[in-house]
C-alpha cells in the first residue's frame, strides 16, 4: 500500500531546490515580530503583561534587531491610540518602554478633538439654518449629525489625518531604552 503524503510533505517535495532572497527573510521576521509585537501591546493593555517583560522580550531579540523591532513597537503602540478614548496606557507604554515624550502626541489628540468639535459645531449650525429657511426653529428643534452621510464622510477624513500625522510622528523618535 502506498504512503499518504501529507500536505507538509508535498509543499516540502516542491520546494525543496526553492532559496529565500535576504529581502524575504527579512519580510517573514518583520512580519513575525509584528504579530508578536501586537500580542505584547494588547496583553500589556490588557494588563495580562507589564512593561519589563515587553523589555526583555525586545532585547531578547538582540542588538542587530533592536531598532527595526523598536520602531516596529512604536507604530504599534501608535496605531492603538483611539483620539477619543483613554490615551493612558498606550502613551504610558510609549513613555516606559521607547523613552518618548508623549507630549507631542497629546497635543495631536487634543488638535484631533478641537478639529472634530469645530467641526461637528458647524455641521450642526448649516442643518439649524437650513431647517430655519424652511420654517422649522425653536428651542425644541435640536438636530443632529450622527447619521448624516456627510458627517460620516468629513469624521472618516479627519480621523485619517489625525492617524497619519500620529504615524508620521513615529520616524521622529529615535531613542530607544
Amino acid at each position: 500500500m502506498g504512503d499518504i503524503k501529507s500536505t507538509l510533505d508535498l509543499i516540502m517535495e516542491k520546494t525543496k531546490n526553492m532559496t529565500i532572497t535576504d529581502e524575504e527573510k527579512a519580510q517573514i521576521r518583520r512580519s513575525e515580530w509584528s504579530g508578536k509585537v501586537a500580542r505584547w501591546i494588547h496583553a500589556y493593555l490588557d494588563r495580562r503583561i507589564d512593561a519589563d517583560t515587553i523589555r526583555k522580550e525586545i532585547t531578547a531579540a538582540g542588538q542587530e534587531h533592536l531598532r527595526e523591532l523598536t520602531t516596529l513597537f512604536t507604530e504599534e503602540i501608535l496605531r492603538t491610540i483611539d483620539p477619543e478614548g483613554d490615551i493612558t496606557k498606550p502613551l504610558a507604554l510609549l513613555e516606559e518602554i521607547c523613552g518618548i515624550d508623549p507630549s507631542p502626541i497629546v497635543r495631536l489628540v487634543a488638535q484631533f478633538q478641537d478639529d472634530v468639535g469645530k467641526k461637528q459645531e458647524q455641521m450642526l449650525q448649516n442643518a439649524r439654518d437650513t431647517l430655519s429657511s424652511r420654517g422649522i426653529s425653536g428651542s425644541a428643534v435640536v438636530p443632529t449629525i450622527s447619521g448624516d452621510d456627510e458627517w460620516q464622510a468629513v469624521y472618516q477624513h479627519l480621523r485619517e489625518g489625525f492617524t497619519d500625522r500620529l504615524l508620521a510622528t513615529a520616524g521622529s523618535y529615535t531613542t530607544f531604552f
